[in-house]
């Protein structure tokens, strides 16, 4: 097993009381976990625009679930919702651009639409155009993008984005499709995948410091 693999597994399985060396065969998931109590995570979060941006996400959120999406016309996105996703749009586009030789990203995204939530996870190494391709194919059907996060350039990351999703499998189940985790908290994705990005490409150690799992 991959080394980053071993360090986040080993934090699930202490989350769960499962010391290293013991038997976790009987280990099935969902496993709660808390990873931002086991591990320290240090990669940038930018802020929301505004300090009272969450609550219009709230707003939109209320909106969008009380949607009739049975009306004839489809799933129409409430102009509420159509804000806070700009309003999302240029929160993300305010994370650094990849340095040169470092141009893949992972991203964690969560779409509310009128009677399901899903938080997503991805690799680009074109911010833009993803978040366009994901908008066009997500809103025609009701769902709108409300929070997200981007991580730090890399050269490739698409073994981190498999190891993200085997990551949150454990932590949430099988409550999903492909990259697609229905339920799942924003803040439960976010940290998966800071979690799984940092000890995946030794964040910590880039900067001096070995990457830190709390025992």
């Amino acid at each position: 097993m991959h080394s980053a693999s071993q360090n986040i597994f080993e934090a699930i399985f202490r989350a769960a009381g499962i010391e290293p060396g013991e038997d976790s065969a009987e280990l099935s998931p969902p496993v709660d976990v808390d990873l931002d109590a086991f591990v320290d995570l240090t990669t940038p979060v930018v802020p929301p625009i505004h300090h009272g941006f969450p609550q219009l996400v709230d707003e939109a959120r209320t909106r969008i679930c009380s949607v009739d999406a049975d009306e004839p016309g489809g799933h129409p996105l409430p102009d509420s919702a159509r804000l806070v996703q700009g309003g999302v749009m240029m929160q993300l586009a305010r994370y650094p651009e990849p340095r040169p030789g470092r141009p893949d990203r992972l991203y964690v995204l969560e779409f509310q639409g009128h009677r399901r939530q899903y938080v997503m996870f991805g690799h680009t190494t074109n911010l833009s155009r993803r978040l366009a391709h994901h908008l066009l194919a997500a809103n025609p059907h009701g769902f709108a993008l409300l929070q997200g996060w981007v991580s730090p350039g890399l050269a490739k990351a698409q073994q981190l984005e498999q190891l993200v999703v085997e990551v949150a499998g454990w932590c949430h189940g099988p409550n999903h499709f492909h990259e697609r985790f229905y339920d799942m908290p924003f803040e439960k994705g976010l940290s998966i995948g800071r979690a799984s990005f940092e000890l995946h490409t030794n964040w910590r150690g880039l900067a001096g410091t070995p990457a830190s799992i709390r025992l």
